[in-house]
């Protein structure tokens, strides 16, 4: 009973921090702060942006344009569907396209000094909420077996951090939890590695690809990927989600996915950042140094105008994957803001079933043959910690 107690308690906090975000995010932005904004784009990307070359290979993007309608369809649901009835030959189809037409590679870092700032955006937290709503749900129902949970693309761990935390409050299991953290950037990692040992985290980070995930099937109670996959080209998204529904338990399992939706441009998310977080934007230093991260993002913008690949999943896209193909329970979805701007990014949750895993077999087959050559962690020989181990309970992260 005071388990259940605290649960709930936990939940109410979760809950409030989640409608105070809305309130935030949803405030109309003010003639001065939008005008800051445009200032900071004229400087940035006219005066000081003709020193800047944004990498987009426009003679790749010409031949991209050209040929990937005839390797793939119009919809990432189309591309699941093709990768789930056979898995071989669409992976052999990937290669052959890519062997034409290399994906665009983006360097997104994410440095220490610049993320300390991003963390006190608004819509960051948003995905920090919905990633511990989903959370909650799920080390509820896993009836007392060790909790394992993975954050992909994790940066410098950032998400992963919130999820070890939010297990330490609130986790009554003697059998313990073990949070996991995968991102191909080998700086990242060791980012992350870093901040582990300052925080006193227990978190396992390893350098892997969404894509082809090296764990076995059905042994995480919560999967996380949060403004990640957006990043993965559009003909690989289908192996990103086939790989979150194959890893996620069907008992009591649940996962968060948050990206950018079809309206999102660099400029809009600024507007937004400066409406929601004024205190901290309209700081000349602030602003210089997110700044920086201005060319990254100009560079993901291009890219998503100018090659077929690159362009976002839409929110109907995404429910229709996950609802027609994989069969699987849409358990929340939402986008945000909802006022004061279009809404710049969706967020879903969901859970998988034996109607899912049944959608996934031959792919699962595939990847059970492809694990004899791959170096894939397994769960039973990484020891799970405890709360008792690791006693300092962190409080939930209030918005102000």
């Amino acid at each position: 009973m005071q388990r259940n107690a605290q649960w709930e308690k936990r939940r109410e906090q979760i809950e409030q921090n989640f409608q105070l975000l809305h309130k935030i995010l949803n405030r109309p932005i003010s003639r001065f702060e939008k005008t800051v904004v445009d200032f900071c784009f004229a400087l940035y990307f006219q005066l000081i942006g003709n020193r800047i070359k944004i990498k987009v290979d426009h003679n790749a993007a010409r031949m991209a344009r050209d040929i990937f309608c005839k390797y793939f369809p119009d919809t990432v649901e189309e591309m699941l569907r093709e990768l789930l009835r056979d898995p071989e030959g669409y992976i052999q189809k990937v290669e052959e396209y890519e062997s034409v037409c290399p994906p665009p590679m983006i360097d997104f870092g994410t440095e220490t000094k610049t993320f300390k700032l991003i963390m006190n955006d608004p819509a960051r937290q948003m995905e920090e909420t919905r990633t511990e709503l989903a959370l909650l749900s799920s080390i509820i129902s896993c009836n007392g077996n060790a909790y394992y949970a993975l954050d992909i693309g994790t940066g410098n761990g950032r998400l992963a951090r919130v999820m070890e935390n939010s297990i330490r409050c609130i986790s009554g299991n003697q059998k313990g939890y073990r949070v996991f953290g995968v991102d191909l950037s080998e700086k990242n990692i060791e980012d992350a590695n870093t901040l582990n040992k300052k925080t006193g985290a227990s978190i396992v980070f390893t350098k892997g690809d969404m894509n082809r995930l090296l764990f076995p099937s059905d042994v995480f109670a919560l999967v996380n990927s949060a403004s990640a996959s957006y990043l993965n080209p559009k003909h690989r998204r289908p192996f990103d989600i086939a790989e979150m529904a194959r890893v996620l338990s069907p008992d009591y399992g649940r996962a968060t996915v948050t990206n950018p939706t079809e309206n999102f441009s660099l400029k809009e998310y600024s507007y937004m950042m400066m409406r929601s977080n004024r205190k901290t934007y309209l700081n000349p230093m602030n602003i210089v140094q997110v700044m920086f991260l201005g060319q990254c993002g100009a560079q993901i913008e291009d890219l998503m105008k100018a090659r077929p690949e690159m362009q976002v999943t839409t929110t109907n896209d995404m429910m229709n994957m996950l609802k027609r193909t994989l069969r699987a329970e849409i358990v929340d979805v939402g986008n945000w803001p909802l006022e004061g701007g279009p809404p710049l990014f969706w967020g879903f949750t969901f859970s998988v079933n034996g109607k899912t895993k049944e959608s996934l077999g031959r792919y699962i087959d595939v990847r059970e043959k492809q694990r004899k050559h791959e170096d894939w962690i397994p769960l039973d020989r990484v020891k799970a910690v405890t709360v008792k181990e690791y006693p300092h309970t962190p409080a939930l992260r209030m918005v102000s």
